[in-house]
C-alpha cells in the first residue's frame, strides 16, 4: 500500500513539474517576442523601462525607450478585437509625437489568412511611420480593402496607443 502511494504522488509531481516547465517556457517566448516588437518599433532604443499606464487607459503595457540615458520616446501595447480574435497592436512614438514603428500579431493572432493578416505586411504597417497624430482610418491611414474588421481594429489601438502615449507627454 505504501509503495502505490509513492508511486501516485511520483506521478503527480511529475506531471505538476512538466506543466510548471511548459508555462514558464511558454511565459519567456511571449516576452522574448514582446522585446523584439518594441525593438522593431523604435529601433534606436537601447532598453525599455516599464512605465505606469495613464488613468483610464485601455493598454496592457507602456515603456519608455532610453538610449544613452535619453528617453527617445514610448512604446506601448493594447490588444484590440480583430475579425479572428484578438490582435496585439505595439506602436512607438518619439518625443516629438512621431509614430515610429508599429507591430501587429501576438501569440493568439488567427486573422484570415490573406485576408486579416495583410494587417501584419509592410504593405499596411508602413502607412504608419511617420504620423504626427491620431491614427484615424480613412483619414490619415487608409483600410485595406475587403479587410475593413481586421483594419479598423488594428488603427483604433494604433490610435489608443498614441493618445496615451500624448497624454504622458
Amino acid at each position: 500500500m505504501k509503495s502505490k502511494a509513492w508511486l501516485i504522488l511520483c506521478v503527480i509531481t511529475i506531471i505538476a513539474g512538466v506543466a510548471l516547465g511548459c508555462t514558464n517556457l511558454l511565459t519567456e517566448q511571449e516576452v522574448i517576442a514582446l522585446n523584439a516588437a518594441r525593438t522593431s518599433v523604435m529601433a534606436s532604443a537601447t532598453e525599455f523601462v516599464e512605465e505606469a499606464l495613464p488613468e483610464g487607459s485601455s493598454l496592457t503595457s507602456l515603456h519608455r525607450a532610453v538610449a544613452d540615458g535619453n528617453t527617445l520616446g514610448y512604446v506601448g501595447q493594447t490588444t484590440v478585437q480583430g475579425f479572428g480574435g484578438p490582435i496585439v497592436v505595439v506602436m512607438g512614438v518619439d518625443n516629438n509625437g512621431t509614430v515610429t514603428g508599429i507591430s501587429v500579431g501576438g501569440s493568439d493572432f488567427a486573422e484570415t489568412a490573406n485576408l486579416g493578416t495583410r494587417t501584419r505586411e509592410p504593405e499596411f504597417t508602413d502607412r504608419f511611420p511617420g504620423l504626427t497624430s491620431t491614427p484615424v482610418m480613412n483619414e490619415n491611414v487608409d483600410a485595406i480593402s475587403g479587410v475593413t474588421v481586421s483594419s479598423s481594429a488594428v488603427i483604433s489601438g494604433a490610435a489608443q496607443i498614441y493618445d496615451a502615449i500624448a497624454a504622458v507627454e
